[in-house]
């Protein structure tokens, strides 16, 4: 039981506490929520490179504990300690993007509402919240996906690139 207790801490602090610092040192570097960062420039900047950055180690500590809630199976005490933990990654993970980007992107939209109106607005967001949505996706996948469905070649369909066996 001690030895869950502390492989459950190092799992928390190695992922949420993780998260949250790396939030925290973005919103300092960048000044957010005060500042919204640029909609061309979203991509490229601290908010998307810092969090890819831990994520493959998040992935793997992520992995751990799947594997574990795996072996307990379903209904222990032990198991109910995992999935809360992991509860606590995707639940930290999401409260941090949120706060991240969503001075941006309703600073974004307020700019193409003034200067298209409405019908202009509606085309040029929908463009820019379907690639939001994309590299949210990926992003959220290199860090909760199941790093063996990722390892599939990629093939191409339709003149997209996809993976084999993950969903969207």
């Amino acid at each position: 039981c001690a030895l869950q207790d502390a492989a459950l801490e190092l799992l928390r602090v190695g992922v949420a506490d993780r998260l949250t610092q790396t939030s925290t040192q973005i919103q300092d570097a960048l000044h957010i929520p005060k500042v919204p960062i640029a909609a061309d420039k979203l991509e490229a900047s601290l908010v998307y490179t810092r969090f890819h950055g831990i994520s493959k180690r998040s992935n793997v500590l992520i992995s751990i504990a799947r594997k574990r809630l795996d072996a307990l199976g379903n209904g222990s005490v032990a198991a109910a300690s995992y999935e809360d933990l992991l509860t606590l990654c995707r639940n930290t993970y999401c409260s941090a993007r949120e706060t991240l980007l969503t001075n941006t992107i309703r600073t974004h939209m307020d700019i193409l509402k003034d200067r298209h109106g409405l019908v202009g607005m509606t085309r040029l967001a929908s463009v820019f919240l379907i690639r939001l949505v994309t590299v949210e996706t990926a992003l959220y996948l290199d860090f909760f996906g199941d790093p063996e469905k990722r390892k599939h070649p990629r093939k191409k369909v339709k003149g997209t690139i996809s993976t084999a066996d993950e969903g969207g």
